[in-house]
């Protein structure tokens, strides 16, 4: 199984080459657009990776304040606001569990392929940490603000298909937090099927880069959940237990 942690420490700047080819129709920008305006619009950003999704909701008018725990990572999407004029020292090194943000600060929140993760890296406890972590978003998101979660669902697949143990995830989000699912194609553009292949391979593994190379894609089918809800807002939010 791949090491994702190891990735976003050591290979932060190959990942972040690798996220900026995805998403060609820019299909998760024009979800986000869709829930609210974000001219003038504070949003709350869990995981910020290399500042994949925070430059498109800066593009859409938006302040992001956000947290990513990979110092690597950050240094990336400290660069990438900066050259968009932002202010770097908006995203600090933090957790999901413990936003470092005021109650009702913000007006929207995002968390991108974050969630997931827990899954994996907390089998014993994650259904814990990502009810912290939305009650948290809960907390920082004004009322009736939105809150959205994006998460995979499968790549260099022809149809969206999942995991089991995200299966489990997913079902959890949607039956036990609120939250209301929407399919996007994400998919990845590359020059030729074998710079897909190398691109990808070295995050989902030597069998879908057999698989892209196959096929010859150039342009990589890539499925994508956005799980969204409303915050019910700092009083309607509790610490998870």
């Amino acid at each position: 199984m791949t090491d994702y942690a190891a990735i976003y420490r050591l290979e932060a700047e190959r990942y972040d080459a690798m996220v900026s080819a995805e998403d060609v129709d820019r299909e998760v920008r024009a979800t986000i657009a869709g829930k609210q305006s974000l001219v003038g619009a504070t949003v709350v950003e869990v995981g910020v990776g290399t500042g994949r999704i925070t430059r498109q909701l800066m593009d859409l008018g938006a302040r992001v304040i956000g947290v990513e725990p990979e110092a690597p990572m950050l240094r990336i999407a400290h660069d990438h606001v900066r050259a968009l004029g932002g202010n770097p020292a908006d995203l600090v090194v933090g957790a999901l569990e413990s936003l470092p943000f005021a109650d009702a600060s913000a007006d929207l929140g995002v968390a991108g392929w974050v969630f997931g993760h827990q899954r994996t890296f907390e089998p014993d406890r994650w259904r814990r940490t990502v009810t912290t972590g939305v009650r948290e978003l809960d907390r920082v998101v004004r009322k009736d603000g939105w809150i959205l979660l994006f998460e995979t669902l499968g790549t260099a697949i022809e149809a969206p298909g999942v995991r089991p143990d995200l299966a489990e995830l997913q079902s959890y989000l949607e039956e036990e937090l609120g939250f209301s699912r929407s399919v996007l194609r994400t998919d990845y553009s590359f020059a030729s099927a074998d710079e897909a292949a190398e691109a990808l391979g070295f995050f989902f593994g030597d069998a879908i880069a057999a698989r892209i190379r196959e096929r010859g894609w150039s342009r990589v089918p890539e499925w994508t959940g956005c799980w969204a809800r409303r915050s019910p807002g700092p009083l309607g939010a509790t610490r998870g237990t």
